[in-house]
């Protein structure tokens, strides 16, 4: 049922499930309890999702920095 409870959570449920979960979530309060406490759990993600986040703008740059010193020092080694 948590996986179902997730799947409700980011909306990934078809419809027929949503609804069935909805009249679950009306009668049964542990069900209730147990939606709110993978809610909580889960709203960092959501924070993040909804937040841009910018790589920094040299970030491809120092990657390939980094992989050119590994590939390098492996060829050495």
């Amino acid at each position: 049922m948590v996986e179902t409870l997730i799947g409700y959570l980011l909306g990934a449920l078809d419809a027929d499930d949503v609804e069935r979960l909805t009249s679950l979530l009306e009668t049964d309060p542990e069900l209730q309890r147990q939606l709110d406490l993978l809610r909580l759990a889960l709203e960092p993600l959501e924070l993040c999702r909804r937040e841009a986040i910018d790589a920094p703008a040299d970030l491809a740059v120092r990657t390939w920095v980094v992989i050119r010193e590994v590939s390098t020092a492996d060829r050495s080694a």
